[in-house]
């Protein structure tokens, strides 16, 4: 019995350093939160915590200033609580914008990354040309060339229009360069036409729905053909080429005068008789 009894006075100490010991850990815990929360409300109060910078990426069609007036926040707002969702929506209100992604690069910068429907052609209208959209709206800008895309006509029904500029935004870009201009050839029987003029003099006949499809094998095809020769290109149902000799011949080539002499008997058979008549009076 005598060894069990545990004496008070040599565990004291011991257990004064634990209290010590766990007194000073929370005391340190509660500096630590205390600090760090002051260090927190000093951020929120210092320049620190503004935006400093904010970069638009993937402007073309409209100016980095256009995009950065449409944001809902500016430099020197808070990098917390900016109204990131807004914005975006603002945004992508525009016809132009495709989508649009808005992050923060810590410290202080906020990288806004557009993305713009591509510009596929253009179009007359209103004494000035207008830029038409992968998406089939228009665009407008003063000064406008259709130097790097062709020019549309006949397309002023928008879903027409749009189902040509998602064609056309399939094509690759030295493909596209090479259209000049684009008209709407359709018929009852033919609903899809459309003709191409390209820039190395040749023409094309292709359907709406395969004409990205088709076309892209262009420069392939135009290689075939003899140097110097041209012609038109035919992608309406596989792919076939006449050259303009053949395919816009005169009449008197395609047919013969015999031929035209005896239909125009038949057209004229009254006339005929009346000369027959005249004849035998002449004899009389």
């Amino acid at each position: 019995m005598a060894n069990n009894v545990i004496d008070l006075e040599e565990r004291l100490p011991e257990l004064q350093r634990k209290r010590k010991r766990k007194t000073t850990i929370k005391f340190t815990v509660v500096l630590l939160v205390l600090l760090v929360l002051f260090a927190l409300f000093a951020y929120m109060q210092s320049s620190y915590s503004k935006i400093k910078t904010i970069k638009i990426d993937g402007a073309e069609l409209l100016t980095k200033e256009t995009y950065l007036a449409l944001l809902s926040f500016e430099k020197g707002d808070s990098m917390w609580g900016m109204p990131i969702k807004e914005s975006k929506a603002i945004i992508e209100k525009e016809d132009i914008v495709k989508s649009v992604t808005i992050k923060k690069k810590w410290p202080r910068t906020v990288v806004v990354t557009v993305k713009e429907w591509r510009n596929v052609a253009y179009m007359f209208k209103e004494a000035s040309y207008v830029g038409v959209l992968e998406n089939g709206t228009f665009y407008k800008q003063e000064g406008l060339l259709p130097i790097d895309a062709p020019l549309i006509q006949g397309f002023d029904d928008k879903e027409e229009r749009k189902a040509l500029t998602e064609q056309l935004a399939q094509l690759p870009s030295e493909v596209l360069q090479l259209i000049s201009q684009i008209a709407n050839n359709k018929t009852e029987t033919s609903p899809y036409l459309v003709q191409l003029f390209m820039n190395d003099s040749f023409e094309v006949y292709a359907m709406t729905p395969t004409l990205a499809d088709k076309l892209k094998y262009y420069p392939e095809i135009v290689a075939q053909i003899p140097v110097g020769e041209k012609g038109v290109i035919d992608l309406e149902v596989g792919a076939y080429y006449r050259p303009y000799s053949e395919q816009y011949r005169t009449v008197d080539e395609q047919i013969p005068e015999e031929s035209l002499l005896e239909e125009s008997e038949q057209v004229n058979p009254t006339r005929a008789e009346d000369n027959q008549q005249e004849e035998g009076v002449d004899e009389s």
